[in-house]
């Protein structure tokens, strides 16, 4: 038995395809998304490694911000004096 899924847009206007698909590959904070479902052929594997691809490329050009506080996480003042 082989079982699968896709994501197919039948029936769709490009410009619509086009804004679902970058809405589902759209970085959100640190993470990055790939898979038919956000390439510009869906439903093949050919798509996924398209998309694959492209998030391999964000990654390699995102720069998160460097300097982030969070509370509990502030150096003591023992170490600030050293």
């Amino acid at each position: 038995m082989v079982l699968g899924a896709a994501t197919v847009r039948w029936g769709q206007e490009a410009a619509l395809r086009e804004a679902e698909r970058r809405e589902a590959a759209r970085r959100q904070k640190g993470l990055f998304f790939a898979g038919e479902h956000c390439s510009s052929k869906p439903a093949w594997i050919e798509g996924a490694i398209e998309s694959a691809i492209d998030a391999a490329h964000e990654i390699e050009w995102y720069e998160p911000r460097t300097h982030r506080v969070f509370a509990g996480t502030r150096p003591s003042p023992s170490r600030e004096s050293a």
